[in-house]
């Protein structure tokens, strides 16, 4: 994940517009209660089934349904061209930053 972060700075810089001290602290106070989990812990049975799941979407994104396969856990993902191609293998267990800012949006209006 911290590598995905690196790889998309720019763009979220761009849609923060954050300068690029403040988006580090951000990132930094998001992460610091993330437990970080080595790919190699995921079982190969698991990695194989997702490989095969995402073979015609995008296998870079691998690791990150193997895990949330492996954990049971919801994929938390703003790529909509994976959101849209798992939920057409009736994958479900996908929550979007979209959906998580109306989940947002609706605690604060209680």
């Amino acid at each position: 994940m911290r590598i995905e972060l690196l790889k998309h700075r720019d763009k979220l810089i761009k849609l923060t517009k954050l300068p690029t001290e403040d988006l580090e602290e951000l990132e930094s106070l998001i992460t610091e209660n993330i437990t970080f989990i080595n790919e190699k812990l995921i079982p190969e049975k698991t990695i194989v089934a997702t490989e095969n799941l995402l073979s015609d979407i995008d296998l870079n994104d691998t690791p990150f349904v193997a895990l949330s396969k492996h954990l049971k856990a919801k994929l938390w993902t703003g790529d909509k061209e994976l959101t849209t191609g798992l939920q057409a293998k009736h994958f479900r267990n996908i929550i979007t930053t979209n959906d998580l800012s109306d989940l947002l949006d609706k605690l604060e209006r209680k």
